[in-house]
């Protein structure tokens, strides 16, 4: 197995069509998850790819002291995994969603602006709110909570040179999203005491 040498962040492919954020994303070293830009990448030895595979959807689910991840039907990063041989590294961040308060909006006007937003860009903003500039209740700074990254052994893909339309490739895509999903409730089981002693629920799968 190639030794990771470069480990690169996703980000929308909208992101560098925006004067100025296109400049800012390149000089960080992101690319944009497209099928293609991934493919092209990850068929180099010794790349890597950090992914937000809930996206926007899951921003729009985020509260305090709990862990609604969107999962279920993604299955585009295992299909990448398994075109190039990529292995398939789960990580949870535990306190993300404690930093801002989000608050569900689910239905009416602004709920209808959420997704169409979402659908139009690919992104959207949670109804949100953090600490005040001069410790006051209610602002835009983050509040002061701990963020812990968490990360588990990988999940080896063999690489299928096959017809990615096939039977035989959408078995593979749903045994390995499978194995994925169970890798990341044994690494969440594992330090959820730890670090989300204060959860309200446990991590779910919601979508």
């Amino acid at each position: 197995m190639p030794v990771t040498k470069f480990l690169l962040a996703g980000t929308l492919k909208w992101n560098f069509k925006c004067p100025l954020v296109r400049e800012l994303m390149l000089a960080l070293g992101l690319i944009d998850v497209s099928k293609t830009t991934l493919l092209k990448v990850l068929k180099k030895p010794g790349r890597a790819v950090a992914l937000a595979v809930g996206g926007a959807e899951e921003s729009l689910l985020s509260r305090p002291h709990t862990l609604d991840l969107v999962l279920k039907k993604r299955q585009g990063f295992i299909r990448i995994a398994l075109q190039t041989g990529a292995a398939v590294v789960p990580v949870l961040v535990f306190g993300e969603n404690d930093v801002w308060h989000a608050h569900q909006v689910k239905e009416g006007k602004l709920h209808s602006i959420q997704e169409a937003v979402k659908r139009a860009t690919g992104f959207t903003v949670p109804l949100a709110h953090g600490r005040g500039f001069f410790y006051g209740p209610v602002g835009l700074l983050p509040f002061r909570e701990p963020i812990n990254v968490v990360v588990g052994g990988p999940l080896q893909v063999e690489q299928y040179n096959g017809d990615m339309k096939s039977t035989e490739a959408e078995q593979l895509v749903s045994k390995y999203h499978q194995e994925y999903i169970q890798k990341l409730q044994a690494l969440y089981d594992a330090h959820k005491d730890v670090f989300f002693s204060d959860r309200v629920s446990d991590m779910r799968l919601v979508k």
